[in-house]
């Protein structure tokens, strides 16, 4: 299995590479965990694979159609990591990539229309947060089940998305519109618009 390190000096050894059979992208970190936690879910597998230096806690891509997500996984819990004190970076990385795997395992069986929506719309604030500031992912609530879809420093933001030209929103639970505790609290809207992209459907903002 072909590895190279992360660039970027941090307080685990935190590996990068492709699997040699397929060239399937791969995370690695050489601890130990477990097996009830390991778990092959939303098109990607985290197992352990044994080494002459020790075991690797590996995860890895298994469906090509989850690239991007996978991505955001790696992404999220490098930067989990990274912001925690060296004492508690191991934990935190494990904290964060269990907080992934439960919210796989909720959604075993796909993702309903409007939970697709929903996760569109907070990926395309996601990503302007992180043009910004490429540390602002560990605002992102989601995979912690947080109250609010984004919130850092007392500024939370709960984000609303929808499809069509409609400027009505569904508010779930009035906790969302709490800003108890906060600083600042944003209602971002989102709106997209089903696009055709060749052999099926897609979505995309409105301009």
């Amino acid at each position: 299995m072909g590895l190279r390190r992360s660039s970027r000096r941090r307080a685990l050894a935190i590996l990068a590479g492709m699997r040699a059979s397929d060239s399937a992208p791969c995370l690695m970190l050489q601890t130990t965990l477990a097996a009830d936690a390991l778990f092959e879910l939303g098109g990607m597998r985290l197992n352990t694979v044994p080494d002459e230096s020790g075991p690797f806690l590996v995860l890895s891509l298994e469906d090509s159609s989850r690239r991007d997500l996978f991505s955001t996984i790696c992404a999220d819990v490098v930067s989990a990591a990274a912001q925690a004190g060296t004492a508690d970076a191991l934990a935190q990385f494990l904290a964060r990539l269990d907080a992934w795997r439960q919210f796989l395992r909720d959604r075993r069986d796909g993702l309903s229309r409007s939970e697709t929506i929903g996760l569109m719309g907070e990926l395309l604030v996601l990503e302007q947060l992180l043009a910004v500031d490429p540390y602002s992912l560990a605002a992102w609530q989601s995979p912690n089940d947080g109250l609010h879809d984004f919130q850092s420093n007392g500024h939370a933001l709960e984000v609303k998305a929808g499809l069509g030209p409609s400027s009505s929103i569904t508010i779930s639970a009035l906790d969302q519109l709490d800003a108890a505790g906060l600083r600042r609290l944003d209602l971002l809207h989102i709106r997209l618009v089903e696009v055709s992209t060749g052999p099926g459907d897609g979505l995309s903002p409105t301009s």
